[in-house]
């Protein structure tokens, strides 16, 4: 069977913050500039994790790789997977140091 790889994804997260708003963060305490800036550098970081993950499961695909070549792809995509699961925490935590407890932002 053929597949398809994945393509980049389509809208990366960070889009969420382009450098269109930075601008307007002025208008916020420099705390909360401070916040905004930690989430999008996490999302950032977030998005180059998810783009190694998907290269290295389509690659589980190529057929031209040899034993070697796929078992190292193998480690790959389990440690690249691992460190989406911490890249994926350290975007909760970034993003909760912006809310309070009832999820509405800090002043």
């Amino acid at each position: 069977m053929h597949r398809v790889p994945h393509a980049a994804l389509a809208v990366p997260y960070e889009a969420l913050f382009s450098p269109h708003i930075w601008g307007d963060l002025a208008l916020f305490p420099p705390t909360t500039q401070q916040h905004v800036g930690r989430v999008a550098s996490e999302l950032r970081l977030f998005d180059e994790q998810v783009t190694f993950v998907q290269q290295a499961h389509d690659r589980t695909f190529d057929t031209s790789l040899s034993s070697a070549d796929y078992a190292a792809n193998n480690t790959n995509l389990t440690e690249g997977t691992a460190k989406l699961a911490v890249r994926t925490a350290a975007r909760i935590k970034a993003i909760n140091r912006m809310l309070g407890p009832e999820g509405t932002p800090l002043k």
